[in-house]
């Protein structure tokens, strides 16, 4: 959820003050809701380069690859 949050910051352009005011209201949103997960214990996990271990990991596609295989 927070790669969404952003995903959508990274497209919210800031060139006019009617925009201006949208990116700061993101960003008031965007710290309360991280300040929440942090609250609750929600921290990220370390994937890129791991075994997938579905205990930690959620599966939301299937790929063949050969450069992540089991020996």
């Amino acid at each position: 959820m927070v790669d969404n949050f952003e995903r959508a910051k990274t497209s919210i352009k800031t060139e006019t003050e009617g925009e201006e005011k949208i990116h700061n209201s993101y960003q008031g949103i965007y710290k309360q809701f991280v300040e929440i997960m942090k609250a609750l214990g929600v921290v990220a996990v370390d994937t890129v380069g791991k075994e997938f271990d579905p205990q930690v990991h959620e599966s939301i596609m299937q790929e063949e690859s050969t450069v992540y295989q089991k020996v």
